[in-house]
């Protein structure tokens, strides 16, 4: 994808025919297959507990419930649409790299000299990322729509309606 840039910097004349849309496929297929190594080696390493499960969805939802009062606040402060706070209150992070840095804890410190336990981290880790994955995925479209629609339907209440008149012709809308 990045052809151009590399020759232009080795001050290299070559053209070359490069399928864009072949390459984005193949980038997409790798991006995939180190994900899913990824997420196949935290399900290795990862030993949930019911207390830390309970923890991680606990913190989950609290990140929810915090980011709609922020987002609402802030987005009538800044000014923000109906439309953009509904939005904003359901977009998060999906949490691969939290889970990476949830990793550093126990590789640096394996031997447990500045951490009781540096696996703690990942445990905790794992289930918030499910959940705000979980929540991204199917609630946060379904919340968002409502929230969506609710503003569409004030908008088009509070917006000016057509008076309708008829003529020979057929029918004409007329505005007011």
């Amino acid at each position: 994808m990045n052809y151009r840039s590399v020759t232009k910097a080795l001050r290299v004349s070559r053209r070359s025919w490069i399928e864009r849309k072949k390459i984005r496929e193949y980038h997409n297929e790798i991006t995939f297959l180190v994900k899913a190594l990824f997420f196949v080696y935290l399900g290795m390493v990862v030993n949930l507990s019911v207390d830390s499960f309970i923890t991680g969805v606990g913190v989950s939802v609290r990140i929810m419930v915090i980011r709609f009062i922020v987002v609402s606040v802030v987005g009538r402060l800044q000014g923000f649409t109906d439309i953009e706070v509904a939005v904003t209150r359901m977009v998060f992070i999906r949490g691969t790299g939290t889970l990476v840095f949830s990793q550093f804890p126990s590789k640096y410190d394996s031997l447990g000299l500045v951490f009781t336990n540096p696996d703690m981290f990942t445990d905790l880790v794992v289930p918030i990322v499910l959940m705000s994955i979980l929540f991204s995925s199917f609630l946060a479209p379904l919340v968002g729509r409502k929230g969506v629609e609710a503003s569409v339907s004030e908008t088009l209440e509070d917006s000016e309606t057509p008076e309708i008149e008829e003529n020979g012709d057929g029918l004409i809308e007329k505005w007011e």
